[in-house]
């Protein structure tokens, strides 16, 4: 039985998806955006920023602002990605833990560790000239620690440090370990509900991710019966009405998390 998925799952590899590139391509272009408002800040708060001001507003003016939604998206792809590539391999025992952590992380570290070093060469000459860091704030010996295993958010979701915007894979880790293991276990559709409906009703970035991760794994699981012929393509659709559902239930609390925290910055002023 397993010799008999090895060509299916090769074949399930080598597949490549031009809608779902050119969709990372864009989740990517807008987080980038939003972090260039970071350029006014004085410290770790925005100062004096004109938002019409920005390059090419009158175009991509949607797109400075959904960098926290471009976020849960990305979270989204990732978890189509896995499910897509690595479900019938890790499930059928066909890709063992060794080589599934490797082929993630040496995409991975590489780039953050060269990010990590350069900006921790730069933010004590930042200070020396200004009197603070650029924008992250907790830039010491634990949080550069933390840093170096990936696990900068570890203490709390609000410690930013260093290379700040790794935050998101650094929460994204946790899924991929909890992925790898569970699908040893089982790889029904009926986890992913399981998990998707108990992240909803916790809050945070932590949960934020496995909902939209497994949201995205859905996604792949209908895709996949689709290209096989087993289900009437409508489930794809249903699917990604599944995975817009839980942005949308998301949504309402991250936009509330980012206002609390804007509050809390300010009265800390």
């Amino acid at each position: 039985m397993r010799l008999e998925m090895k060509p299916a799952a090769a074949a399930v590899r080598s597949n490549k998806l031009p809608g779902l590139e050119l969709l990372r391509f864009l989740t990517a272009f807008a987080i980038l955006l939003f972090h260039y408002r970071q350029f006014a800040f004085v410290g770790d708060r925005e100062v004096g920023l004109i938002q019409d001001r920005l390059p090419i507003y009158w175009l991509f003016g949607p797109l400075y602002h959904s960098g926290p939604y471009a976020v849960r998206v990305f979270w989204c792809i990732s978890g189509f990605i896995f499910f897509w590539k690595y479900r019938d391999a890790v499930a059928g025992c066909l890709l063992d833990g060794w080589k599934f952590f490797v082929l993630r992380f040496s995409r991975l570290y590489p780039l953050h560790l060269v990010t990590l070093l350069f900006v921790a060469a730069l933010q004590p000459l930042y200070f020396q000239l200004t009197g603070y860091f650029f924008v992250y704030q907790n830039n010491d010996a634990l949080h550069f620690l933390l840093q170096l295993l990936m696990a900068s958010n570890a203490t709390t979701q609000e410690a930013l440090s260093f290379n700040g915007p790794i935050w998101s894979i650094s929460v994204e880790v946790l899924v991929y370990f909890f992925f790898f293991v569970m699908l040893r276990a089982t790889r029904s559709w009926l986890l992913n509900l399981v998990v998707i409906a108990i992240s909803l009703m916790i809050p945070g970035q932590v949960a934020d991710c496995f909902a939209f991760f497994y949201a995205g794994g859905l996604a792949a699981m209908a895709r996949q019966l689709v290209t096989s012929r087993t289900i009437h393509p409508l489930a794809a659709e249903g699917a990604s009405w599944l995975a817009a559902s839980v942005a949308t239930a998301r949504r309402r609390g991250i936009y509330r998390f980012a206002m609390k925290r804007r509050a809390c910055a300010r009265w800390a002023l």
